[in-house]
């Protein structure tokens, strides 16, 4: 037995055997319609079986399945809901009772009868279809669908076969009749609408037809979707750029490009040497933790490991991560894994050493360095500020032929007999104490600041055979002396708590050698990176370094400016060498300043 038909009486020829009846006005006499519908009634022959049968018809126009009956017991049946002057085909199945003929679930326990082909009586029917007072509307729009929901008619209009759904003016759907539980009676349908665009307004259309191609439109509905869903990850232009620098403070400033995504860029991750930054929550390539949603970030001094130095080598890199609102906002802490991605490498930089600005010295000052009089601690307790602001200014024009003389004597008593001396630049370092709208002059400070100086690469010795040794020479209360000083990575550091003149000067000595070997009688003064000068008990732990602007000379004579300044020294083979500059003098004023609030000096 196959599909419960018995093989020795199988259903032959059953085109044959099919009967065609028509009759109009309904199945039910008492159906009130605005136009009259067609019905067929179709009859056909038995199949024998050992267990009850069912049968089922489909309707065909023009080659599209447009109905269907199931559950059919006798070998009749009458099709209505037909339109005039249509032609029909009616296709019948057989099946056990186990399921319905002609159910979805039927599956192979289907078998083909037969069929026939019909056209209802009269001219081909285009009566309007009757409705009023219709409406859709749409709801719980996703990404690319809704449910929508609008008046039903096919219990008016016997003649409808179904409703055709429109998004954007495209069919994305045909809903016929047999396909909508209770479609003959019920006052509304509802149906998901499919294929809209993510993320705009999406407008949507019910119209209801006939066999006959009679429509009926609905009133146009609106609905906006989501967002698309999110899945690509930020990405950065080839150009984009990173940038990690120490600053005066010692912190880290990071900076970079933004960014770009398919939904929006939520935040950023900045890792030094691979350790995250910003967040308490542990960073995976899927959540939605961050360091910050701006394109900066500033890795406090306190923040850094124990021991940091921004001169050793180390790597910033930067991660952007996107956010999909809905991950966000409406979804559960799980579902939220779903909702970030971040990008694998994301830009990287080695970090930047702090170098102060050209005419930007680097100071800090204690706040004991200065001292704090009985008026300065009113005026800190009445909310003012103590402003110290330490000033440079080339002195080269300033300073009287006798304190030259005076430098100089101190410099020659200090280099060896021999040597050939030169003075590179004076200079006047000044410090201003502001209390209020009050300003006076600090000569003198209870600690020694000390400050760092790059020397000049006109100052720089590049002869093998001399032997030059750097001074710092301090002009003060008409004293001149050279004060404690070292070299090391061609810088000179010293430190004072004296403020008025100075000049960098150094001393040549010939290397005399036979053998290969220095023969100098004192290399304590040479240039070696290595020259220290006790009496460092009272210095202050600030330093104030200064870069070579370029602008530095050496020699005796100065026009005034920092910029074309430039003198001739026959003995050191230096011509046309640049004024060196302390605390880095601002541009062509020459001047440079910088402020420590003094708030928190008050001693209690």
């Amino acid at each position: 037995m196959v599909y419960g038909i018995y093989l020795d009486a199988p259903v032959a020829n059953a085109d044959s055997l099919l009967k065609e009846e028509t009759a109009t006005g309904g199945s039910d006499s008492s159906d009130t319609q605005t136009a009259s519908d067609k019905s067929v009634k179709l009859t056909w022959t038995a199949v024998d079986n050992d267990t009850e049968v069912y049968y089922g018809v489909d309707t065909y126009v023009d080659g599209v399945k447009v109905d269907m009956v199931d559950g059919i017991k006798d070998t009749s049946t009458i099709i209505d809901r037909l339109s005039a002057g249509v032609e029909y085909t009616f296709k019948v199945y057989v099946s056990e009772k186990a399921d319905n003929a002609n159910s979805l679930n039927a599956g192979n326990n289907k078998t083909y009868l037969g069929e026939a082909t019909f056209t209802t009586e009269g001219s081909k029917d285009t009566a309007a279809i009757a409705a009023k007072d219709t409406e859709v509307s749409l709801a719980s729009a996703i990404y690319t669908c809704a449910q929508a929901t609008w008046t039903g008619i096919s219990k008016d209009d016997t003649r409808i076969r179904g409703y055709k759904i429109y998004a954007n003016g495209n069919l994305v759907k045909t809903l016929y009749n047999y396909q909508i539980n209770k479609y003959d009676t019920v006052d509304t349908i509802s149906n998901q609408v499919g294929r809209l665009t993510p993320g705009i307004e999406n407008k949507v259309q019910i119209v209801a037809f006939t066999d006959a191609g009679v429509e009926y439109k609905y009133p146009e509905a609106a609905v906006k979707t989501l967002e698309n869903y999110d899945y690509k990850a930020p990405v950065w232009s080839s150009d984009a750029a990173v940038t990690a620098k120490e600053n005066e403070a010692g912190d880290i400033v990071i900076t970079w490009d933004a960014a770009t995504d398919d939904t929006k860029v939520g935040g950023y991750r900045v890792y030094l040497d691979g350790v995250a930054y910003g967040s308490d929550k542990y960073f995976n390539p899927v959540n939605g933790a961050k360091t910050t949603e701006e394109t900066t970030y500033t890795i406090k001094k306190e923040n850094l490991p124990e021991g940091f130095k921004a001169s050793d080598a180390h790597t910033v890199t930067i991660q952007a991560g996107d956010t999909w609102w809905k991950a966000e906002t409406t979804m559960g802490a799980f579902d939220k894994m779903a909702g970030f991605n971040w990008t694998n490498k994301g830009l990287s930089t080695a970090v930047e050493n702090y170098k102060p600005e050209p005419g930007k010295p680097d100071t800090k000052i204690d706040n004991d360095t200065v001292s704090v009089t009985d008026d300065d601690k009113k005026a800190l307790e009445a909310g003012q500020n103590v402003d110290i602001k330490i000033s440079v200014t080339d002195a080269s024009n300033e300073v009287s032929s006798d304190a030259k003389i005076a430098i100089e004597a101190a410099l020659k008593a200090a280099a060896d007999k021999d040597a050939s001396v030169n003075v590179g630049q004076y200079l006047d370092i000044s410090i201003k104490k502001t209390v209020g709208e009050a300003s006076s002059d600090v000569t003198e400070t209870a600690k020694a600041i000390s400050f760092t100086v790059d020397i000049p690469e006109t100052m720089k010795n590049t002869d093998k055979n001399v032997s030059r040794t750097y001074y710092i020479i301090r002009m003060h209360d008409g004293k001149a002396e050279v004060i404690p000083s070292s070299v090391e990575n061609d810088k000179i550091t010293f430190a004072t708590d004296k403020f008025s003149t100075y000049a960098l000067a150094y001393a040549d000595a010939s290397v005399k050698s036979d053998d290969g070997t220095n023969t100098n009688p004192d290399d304590s003064k040479k240039d070696d990176g290595t020259n220290t000068n006790p009496d460092d008990s009272k210095k202050d732990d600030t330093t104030i370094t200064t870069p070579d602007n370029g602008n530095n000379a050496a020699g005796g004579t100065s026009t005034g400016s920092t910029t074309d300044t430039t003198a001739t020294t026959p003995k050191t083979g230096d011509t046309n060498a640049s004024m060196w500059m302390l605390l880095a003098i601002m541009g062509m004023a020459g001047i440079a300043f910088v402020t420590a609030k003094k708030r928190g000096l008050v001693r209690k």
